[in-house]
């Protein structure tokens, strides 16, 4: 596992580095992204970007380009995608932030397959997965040996009553929610 994460860290330097030697200013490039999916966006400086701690790109057009982009922004500790477009295919790109502790994905197009992306995330503490139709039993296995994981958020997905209780028991100090437990919806 150590050698996929220390790859996956080699190949974005790479091509950071060959995009910055062709002419392409990637941070630039990030910038115009970021403006262009979020209003709310403030341009920034890449020495700026490299202390973000919490973003939220909630309701807006992030999608799996966008998530390439952190690479900028190793440091964040909260990260909300919740209502955006993203997929399995740009979460590896998570990978990159070794002090991510609160995800949150809801309502996205994630599936069982993410799940298995994220179960490298070693210091992510809290993740919200609802609403997310790909979500279902055969990601139990998958976020128990999330060990760093102590609370999760599953209402509205396709996990079944026994999924639930098979989580609570291979994982009985997590704290496992669903909105349909708590009364929320």
């Amino acid at each position: 596992m150590k050698y996929q994460k220390l790859i996956l860290l080699i190949s974005f330097t790479l091509i950071a580095c060959s995009e910055k030697l062709s002419g392409k200013n990637t941070f630039e490039e990030a910038n115009q992204y970021f403006l262009s999916i979020d209003p709310n966006y403030v341009s920034t400086t890449e020495k700026h970007a490299m202390q973000f701690k919490n973003i939220s790109f909630e309701d807006s057009k992030m999608d799996d380009r966008g998530l390439s982009y952190f690479i900028y922004s190793p440091n964040i500790t909260s990260l909300n995608l919740g209502r955006t477009k993203i997929t399995d295919v740009g979460l590896s790109h998570l990978l990159i932030l070794k002090k991510l502790e609160s995800l949150l994905i809801y309502q996205t197009a994630i599936t069982c397959n993410g799940i298995k992306i994220l179960e490298k995330l070693d210091s992510l503490t809290q993740l919200d997965i609802s609403y997310n139709k790909g979500i279902d039993d055969s990601c139990i296995d998958n976020i128990s040996r999330m060990k760093q994981l102590t609370s999760i958020e599953i209402g509205s997905t396709k996990i079944s009553d026994n999924g639930f209780l098979k989580l609570r028991k291979l994982r009985p100090t997590m704290q496992v929610t669903r909105f349909e437990e708590s009364g929320n919806y």
